[in-house]
């Protein structure tokens, strides 16, 4: 049986896997950024003692933003209701279109001006990056040590080593 810290978690499963599966199939791995994003935020909310919470709907996503360049908070709302709940839950993305960087041979989209303007693409590589960013700033973190980033949180094994 595995089982799995928060910060060993988002080394090995939200930064590694994850940038696994976005290299082969990055249509899919929006829904996983989506979700680390709000893992993230779920993290930082350090008013939660557990992992269990009531918190409105879209808090964690937007706390999870937080992580992310300034420039993100501008369309917090947007990428909560049209991306994460788009994605999660009907694998649309709302009123953003995604793309790769090799759906863009000539080179028009930088990541200098991703998501600054009224522009709603969405490149996978500028957001991973991003993502990248914000998991290491969770890893950095010093949590205290009675705090849930501390204590295991998820265990992976078979049902009879799991009882």
């Amino acid at each position: 049986m595995s089982t799995y810290y928060p910060k060993d978690f988002i080394k090995n499963t939200l930064i590694e896997e994850v940038k696994s599966i976005g290299s082969e199939h990055a249509y899919l791995s929006f829904i996983l950024l989506c979700s680390g994003i709000e893992f993230l935020g779920r993290c930082c909310d350090t008013s939660d003692t557990s992992w269990a919470t009531n918190k409105p709907n879209g808090y964690h996503f937007k706390k999870g933003l937080n992580l992310f360049p300034s420039h993100y908070s501008r369309i917090k709302t947007k990428l909560y209701k049209e991306l994460r709940c788009g994605m999660t839950h009907g694998l649309m993305p709302g009123g953003f279109k995604l793309t790769e960087q090799k759906n863009d041979p000539g080179g028009n989209l930088k990541y200098e001006s991703h998501l600054k303007s009224d522009q709603s693409i969405i490149v996978w590589e500028f957001l991973y990056k991003d993502f990248v960013n914000a998991c290491k700033k969770v890893i950095s973190t010093k949590f205290s040590g009675g705090d849930k980033m501390n204590k295991p949180f998820l265990y992976v094994g078979s049902v009879a080593m799991i009882n």
